[in-house]
């Protein structure tokens, strides 16, 4: 009984679209295996990025792994605007971390006042920043990790004193290849003018 529904529901289908043939399913994939499609591919041209006031280069084989997302203070003001790349291939990932106004002018003056000995100042180009550098073992939970991390952190203002630009960079220890990745990322920064 279901068979017979079955077949009547198919051909009275065929015969309502105006498909009064049968159709040969074989003949169908014989057809579209014979088919060739060439595609031209264009590997889209990496441009640089400009944010926050500055221009970067981002990586072509870096992706954003989370869209850009902002964080506010109970009074609904913006504090931080966030954006993270994610290189798979060397296990690498960046946050950009802009503090907009009075809350960046506060963070970059708290690191230039530090005197832990742990933040050296060096220049980017011809922008002044800090940097310190810190070797993670273990997770936020305590876990220890199979593979130690090098994290890279680094403070700059903005152009015109309008925030404070963050940027963390953790790679796998002993990775040189993404270490001069990292280099060649934080030497295509420039102010935007």
């Amino acid at each position: 009984m279901k068979l017979l529904l079955i077949f009547s529901l198919t051909l009275s289908l065929n015969i309502s679209c105006g498909n009064t043939k049968p159709v040969n399913h074989q003949e169908n994939v014989q057809k579209q295996k014979t088919k060739e499609v060439q595609v031209e591919r264009h590997e889209p041209e990496n441009k640089p990025v400009e944010k926050y006031g500055f221009q970067f280069q981002i990586p072509e084989h870096w992706k954003l792994d989370l869209s850009d997302f902002d964080t506010k203070n109970l009074k609904g003001e913006v504090i931080t605007e966030n954006t993270v790349y994610l290189d798979n291939t060397s296990l690498s990932r960046i946050n950009l971390i802009y503090h907009p106004g009075k809350y960046g002018r506060l963070l970059y003056s708290y690191y230039a006042k530090d005197t832990s000995g742990k933040m050296k100042k060096i220049k980017i180009g011809e922008l002044d920043a800090m940097q310190t550098d810190e070797y993670l073992t273990r997770d936020g939970k305590g876990h220890l990790l199979k593979r130690p991390i090098v994290r890279h952190k680094i403070y700059m203002m903005a152009p015109g004193q309008k925030g404070a630009l963050e940027i963390i960079y953790d790679l796998p220890k002993d990775n040189e290849k993404a270490g001069q990745v990292y280099m060649d990322f934080i030497n295509s920064i420039k102010p935007v003018k």
